[in-house]
């Protein structure tokens, strides 16, 4: 009897953690077809907690907004963008400039050649939907262009191993920004 009962017990373990697995999260978007502003500021504006997120070209008005009114919501924002982006067109200034915490990557040697970037594409989520964390990552840049003409694409998971790799390297990134600082 108890050999049945513990067989029984293994099984439904199993096939609960199966079950929960194939219900992950894990949405796919492609640009210009999907509007992937929007599809951001959605998931900005259902955010309860924090954003973190590391982006190459930030440019978008809208999204910068999106963001600033998640901060004054109480939601911890925290930017880590390439020195691109911190140029004439980029929203790294404005962001600083409304209370947001943004480091900046940047080379000594600016030559647009050879000096490191810092590619990333990723936004980590903490308590989105579902009362769930988020990862957002992909080709996209926060940029008008990667919206309406590029060819980007977009993957919105759930996955809490995932998240933790990708917060973990936000974590990395943010401490060696900060050391040399």
């Amino acid at each position: 009897m108890t050999k049945v009962f513990i067989k029984r017990f293994a099984f439904t373990v199993i096939l609960v953690v199966q079950v929960s697995h194939c219900l992950a999260l894990c949405q796919a978007f492609f640009a210009p077809d999907d509007n992937l502003t929007d599809l951001f500021i959605q998931c900005v504006d259902a955010e309860q907690k924090s954003i973190h997120g590391a982006m190459y070209m930030f440019t978008d008005k809208k999204i910068a907004q999106a963001l600033v009114n998640a901060k004054k919501r109480g939601v911890d924002v925290q930017l880590i963008l390439d020195q691109i982006s911190m140029a004439a067109y980029g929203k790294g200034k404005f962001l600083q400039e409304q209370g947001i915490f943004v480091l900046v990557h940047r080379t000594f040697d600016f030559n647009a050649y050879t000096m490191a970037l810092m590619h990333h594409k990723f936004f980590v989520f903490g308590c989105n939907r579902n009362q769930k964390p988020l990862l957002w990552t992909g080709s996209w840049n926060c940029t008008v262009r990667a919206t309406t003409y590029n060819d980007e694409n977009v993957l919105i998971l759930d996955d809490e191993q995932v998240i933790v790799q990708y917060q973990q390297s936000f974590d990395c990134l943010k401490a060696r920004l900060l050391a040399i600082e």
